[in-house]
């Protein structure tokens, strides 16, 4: 999956829909212009500012 998303120069995300977790790789946090914080994990929400409507 690695080679895969550094190829297509793409990120990975993940969220447990019962613990509401999601992590993000470094990329997407590139890709959507936001700060990632050592400790802190995207919330849903966050998720959602980062689709286009």
């Amino acid at each position: 999956m690695t080679t895969a998303t550094e190829a297509g120069n793409t990120g990975d995300r993940d969220w447990n829909i019962k613990t509401d977790d999601a992590l993000w790789s470094n990329k997407i946090w590139e890709l959507c212009g936001i700060e990632k914080v050592s400790g802190k994990y995207p919330s849903f929400q966050l998720r959602e500012t980062t689709i286009h409507p």
